[in-house]
């Protein structure tokens, strides 16, 4: 195995290990013997670098391990990519045709996929979105790809401070995050304290009215709901067959449409996007206690953040993540943030003070299976609340659809 792709092994065991934050459990005779399987000379210069290193970097020693061995992988390819230029002029010298290198250049890779390795991003490729996670992740550790923003570099040297949106962690996208599935169902924590998904109220763009949307970077899809589309005249763009997988890989098709909505940004910009109709996304959704959330963010209007519908119109999912809220504003404790996105700010996270008002119960009038399932999971995991009062729908996966005839 060359030191390259044995870099490129360690690395993705780095990162697993730093979802679960315990990159600090690998000691130092477990460095050893990773160590040993590399070349002699590249062993010495990392003792020389331990024997420098402070105490807590002795006693923890895997994270500047990783970084020496990340250094090490960049002399590799530079090397490699200098042979390779030689090799390519002389033959050019030859008279030979040949095509020049593929030189490694973050600035032209910036916005490449990494899968097709064309000119759109990554994030929004429906190729990699219908990929599983794990999928996903071996996907950017074959590309040596940045794990936290898919770019041609290595995550160490990554301008993007965004962290995860699901877990917080900052190692990883969140589209790489395994917790997906737990943390957009449940909504009460373990003290019984709300859990606040990325719920905000948006501006229909030339229009005074508003659109209540959810924000799921677990569903593969973006949907809305007919009554949603008629109240504020969504263009009806043509029929479509739908697939739909949700929670407990129930599936279902559906006769539907796909619409054309075009929402402002807190700009007033005009955002358009398309979305695929149902007669219901969610089960009501719960209002909350603005004299707490003053309490908690004093310097931010309570009135920005209160959900003025009993329901979800809009399911944005992570085929326009883009969209989705990432700067973090402000905090209240460790698990509540303000986050800023395309379309304003919205509360995500939870705190022991934080409590749902109004929740009711709702059921499906299409998607009844995907009830039943959710119903019975809840109660096999202890869930007594969720935040869109049970039953609830959590699209997971929109396989191809077909064009009516």
């Amino acid at each position: 195995m060359g030191i390259i792709k044995f870099v490129d092994q360690v690395e993705l065991s780095y990162s697993q290990l730093g979802e679960v934050a315990q990159v600090n459990s690998v000691t130092m005779p477990m460095v050893d013997e990773l160590c040993d399987l590399l070349p002699v000379p590249i062993r010495k210069e990392w003792m020389k670098i331990y024997r420098a290193a402070s105490l807590e970097e002795k006693v923890h020693p895997f994270s500047l391990f990783m970084s020496y061995l990340e250094d090490e992988r960049a002399i590799s390819r530079r090397l490699a990519e200098r042979q390779q230029r030689k090799s390519d002029k002389s033959i050019r010298t030859h008279g030979s045709i040949a095509e020049p290198s593929s030189v490694h250049n973050s600035d032209t890779q910036i916005n490449r996929c990494i899968i097709h390795n064309k000119p759109h991003p990554t994030e929004e490729c429906k190729l990699f979105l219908s990929l599983k996670v794990t999928d996903r992740i071996k996907e950017v550790q074959k590309s040596r790809a940045c794990y936290r923003c898919f770019k041609d570099h290595q995550m160490k040297h990554c301008r993007s401070k965004s962290p995860c949106t699901i877990c917080d962690r900052s190692n990883h996208n969140s589209l790489l995050c395994k917790n997906q599935l737990v943390a957009a169902t449940t909504s009460h924590s373990s003290d019984n304290s709300a859990v606040l998904l990325l719920i905000q109220q948006v501006h229909v763009a030339d229009s005074k009215k508003k659109v209540t949307v959810f924000f799921d970077s677990g569903s593969t899809g973006t949907f809305i709901t007919h009554r949603a589309a008629k109240r504020i005249k969504a263009k009806r763009l043509r029929p479509v067959k739908l697939d739909l997988t949700t929670t407990g890989n129930v599936e279902s098709q559906h006769s539907t449409y796909l619409y054309e909505v075009c929402l402002a940004s807190s700009s007033g910009k005009p955002v358009t996007i398309t979305c695929f109709g149902l007669d219901q996304i969610t089960g009501k959704v719960s209002s909350l206690n603005l004299q707490v959330i003053k309490e908690l963010f004093p310097n931010l209007d309570p009135n920005l953040f209160q959900r003025h519908s009993e329901e979800v119109d809009i399911l944005i999912g992570a085929d326009l993540c883009s969209l989705h809220p990432r700067q973090v504003v402000a905090t209240a404790g460790s698990n509540l943030k303000v986050l800023e996105g395309s379309f304003g700010m919205c509360l995500h996270g939870t705190h022991s003070r934080l409590r749902l008002c109004g929740e009711q119960k709702s059921h499906f009038t299409q998607i009844t299976m995907c009830s039943q399932v959710v119903e019975k999971s809840s109660e096999a995991l202890g869930l007594q609340h969720l935040e869109f009062s049970r039953p609830h729908t959590f699209l997971t996966d929109l396989r191809p659809f077909r064009f009516l005839e």
